[in-house]
């Protein structure tokens, strides 16, 4: 098993990484755009517990129920359509939920569809 410290330190860069892919990335391949607004809107409470940024140069809809966060459980995401005409899924492990239980950003890839992914980045609030 790694070193406390280091898994820290990886989670650092990841977070940075993640800002820095927002500002560079985009999507590629498709030429899809768009999405309606209100479906990719992310959130606290009510049924989306963590709040979400992705790269790529349209949005997809991400909803992360509390009791999900709570159990810590492998599960598997949709990110939704939005008028994009495609979904990818997203799988956060119990891994991720350790982290993002203790309010830690965690960024995972979505899976490839339309020839591109997304670099999904996730913050939960600690309850």
């Amino acid at each position: 098993m790694d070193d406390p410290k280091e898994i820290d330190r990886r989670t650092w860069l990841g977070s940075s990484l993640a800002f820095a892919a927002l500002a560079l990335s985009g999507c590629g391949g498709s030429g899809e755009s768009g999405g309606t607004t209100d479906c990719h809107k992310s959130g606290s409470g009510g049924t989306n517990a963590c709040t979400f940024t992705m790269t790529g140069s349209h949005m997809h809809g991400l909803q992360i129920p509390p009791a999900d966060v709570k159990a810590g459980n492998d599960h598997t995401y949709v990110l939704e359509d939005c008028g994009t005409g495609h979904t990818h899924m997203l799988m956060v492990t119990m891994y991720d939920f350790a982290y993002l239980q203790a309010g830690a950003m965690r960024m995972i890839d979505s899976t490839t569809t339309s020839s591109h992914l997304h670099s999904v980045s996730i913050t939960c609030p600690v309850t």
